[in-house]
This record gives C-alpha cells, sequence and structure tokens, in this order.
C-alpha cells in the first residue's frame, strides 16, 4: 500500500520520513524469489513451474483489477473507459510490480542459468555493477528501469543464497546494527536532502531505490537468520496478502480510498499520523484478507463442481 500520492507535493511534512519508507517489502519479496531459487532444477522444469507461477499471478490480477473497477464505477460513479481499462492491467502498467514480477519470473530460469556458470568473485562483481546501475540514473534525476531493478533483486538474493555459510556467521546484534543505521542515515537523508529544496518526486524517487536496497538487505538476513518454524494461521493469511497490494493498488482506488474514503492527506502534518496509520492499516488488511479468502473458497468450490 502506498499513501505518499495522496499526500501534497510538500517536503517540509514532519512525518515524510514514515512516508518514504514503503517500498522495503516489495524488494525482499524479490530477494525471497532469488534466495529460494533451486540451481540444480533442470530447466525444463523450471519454466514449467514459472509459467504456473505466472498464470496464477495474471489470474488474480485480473480478477481484482476487474472487479474493484466495476464496483467503483458502481458505487463512486468512475468512467466507463476506468471500467475498460480495469479490463486491461498489464497493457496499460496498471499494476508496475506485477508486470515487473511476470517478467522476472519468465526471465528466471534463464538467469539461474546464467548465474550457475559464474564463480563466486564473478557474481559479487555482478552484483556491484547491478547496483551501481540503480545510482546512476538517479544522480542523473531519471526514472529507473523496473525490470532491470527486479532482476537486480533476484540476483543479490541467489547472492545471499549462495553465500549464507559466510553470512549464518554473522552476529545478531551486527545485522541489527546495520539495519538500524542505515534506516537513520536514510531519514537523515531525506531531511537534508528536503532542506536543500529537493522536489517531492525526486525525494520519494531516492528513497524507493538504492536506499530502500541498503535498508532491506539487513532486514532480510534478520529474517534468514532466525529459527524456522512453520504457523497454519500465519500461512493461511500469507495466501491472501497479495490481494491487499492488488485492491489498493487499483489505478480508481488509489485516489479514492486515500482521498474520499480515508481523507489521508488531512493527517499529513499531524502528530497522530503513524497511529492513524496503523489503524488504517490493519483495517485494509483485514478487510482484504476476509475478501480474498472468500474468493479463494467459492473458486475452489467452483473447481470441485467442475472435476467431480
Amino acid at each position: 500500500m502506498d499513501a505518499s500520492g495522496s499526500f501534497r507535493r510538500n517536503t517540509k511534512s514532519k512525518n515524510i520520513d514514515i512516508l518514504a519508507l514503503g517500498s522495503r517489502c516489495s524488494i525482499m519479496f524479490l530477494f525471497n524469489n532469488g534466495f529460494f531459487s533451486k540451481p540444480d532444477i533442470e530447466l525444463n522444469i523450471k519454466i514449467k513451474k514459472s509459467y504456473n507461477r505466472i498464470l496464477s499471478v495474471w489470474g488474480q490480477t485480473f480478477f481484482y483489477s476487474v472487479v474493484v473497477g466495476i464496483v467503483l464505477h458502481l458505487i463512486y460513479k468512475t468512467s466507463v473507459i476506468a471500467v475498460f481499462k480495469s479490463f486491461f492491467p498489464f497493457t496499460l502498467n496498471e499494476y508496475w510490480f506485477v508486470t515487473c514480477y511476470i517478467l522476472l519470473a519468465l526471465f528466471a530460469p534463464y538467469i539461474d542459468l546464467l548465474i550457475n556458470q559464474l564463480s563466486s568473485s564473478n557474481l559479487k562483481r555482478l552484483v556491484i555493477i547491478l547496483l551501481l546501475l540503480q545510482i546512476l540514473p538517479l544522480l542523473l534525476n531519471k526514472i529507473i528501469n523496473q525490470l532491470l531493478l527486479a532482476i537486480t533483486m533476484y540476483i543479490i538474493g541467489v547472492f545471499i543464497a549462495k553465500n549464507s555459510d559466510s553470512i549464518k556467521k554473522l552476529q545478531m546484534k551486527q545485522v541489527l546494527f546495520a539495519f538500524v543505521f542505515f534506516f537513520l542515515m536514510e531519514i537523515l537523508s531525506i531531511f537534508l536532502l528536503a532542506k536543500i529544496g529537493l522536489d517531492f518526486n525526486s525525494l520519494f524517487h531516492f528513497t524507493y531505490f538504492f536506499g530502500a536496497i541498503v535498508i532491506a538487505v539487513p532486514l532480510f538476513i534478520l529474517f534468514i537468520k532466525l529459527k524456522p518454524f512453520s504457523n497454519i494461521i500465519i500461512n493461511s493469511i500469507s495466501k491472501s496478502v497479495f490481494s491487499i497490494y492488488l485492491v489498493t493498488e487499483q489505478f480508481n482506488m488509489r485516489n479514492i480510498i486515500w482521498n474520499k474514503i480515508l481523507n489521508i492527506n488531512e493527517y499529513e502534518k499531524s502528530p497522530w499520523l503513524p497511529v492513524y496509520g496503523i489503524v488504517v492499516v490493519f483495517c485494509i488488511f483485514c478487510i482484504c484478507i476476509l475478501f480474498d479468502y472468500l474468493r479463494r473458497l467459492i473458486a475452489t468450490g467452483l473447481w470441485k463442481i467442475r472435476f467431480s
């Protein structure tokens, strides 16, 4: 969920540090795909699994885009053109992250094939080069290619997996210190950049890419160093988390939910913004999870009827 676009373009807001820190989960998700990729599996099997994953993601995205588009048209009288656009979520770049993920899934088997041919030192050099490519467009104030970002995060995830033995030797307090240090440095950089008059879009552009990466890496390592566990409730909820993104990032829903329903910009300078944000996120989380659970229940029932 990204509410930053609903705020006035005012870099003097006291809460701008909170608003800008929303892209870590996306980056960690891409890390996760690379980290759990299995290099020993045959290419044909990987390609088949990628296609299955793509079909699943495409189906969910199309469903939510269309349903949300129709509901908003009926309740808030959005235009017929907006409803038409909801039927083409990928062609019209409605969900940039999903589009990048699907493209990444297509390339992933071949990326793994390339990585398997690289030595540890060459893989490290590749990671450094890809990270540098995240900085250079930023300095030139250009929009970073989202697919390049996705591929970079995937390869970093593979790099972390291949060096897991060395990473496990790191103490938890060292990793935690790195996370807190980079987090505080980013907050400081946001205020400094705001003080020198950097415009709103450039400010958020900075925190959404390279700044987000250096924070997401130690945070991801913190999680993989934790003792593995399994919980049936968490596993059940995790199946529906994707729906939160699909609902809240639908191109018409973004404006309606933050500006017309929640009026989030009224709390921009309020000291209660963090509390309000937590309550809002929790409510949206619960509603979307319950709706998606119902969707999966109906889909499972229809599937059983069809093949019974």
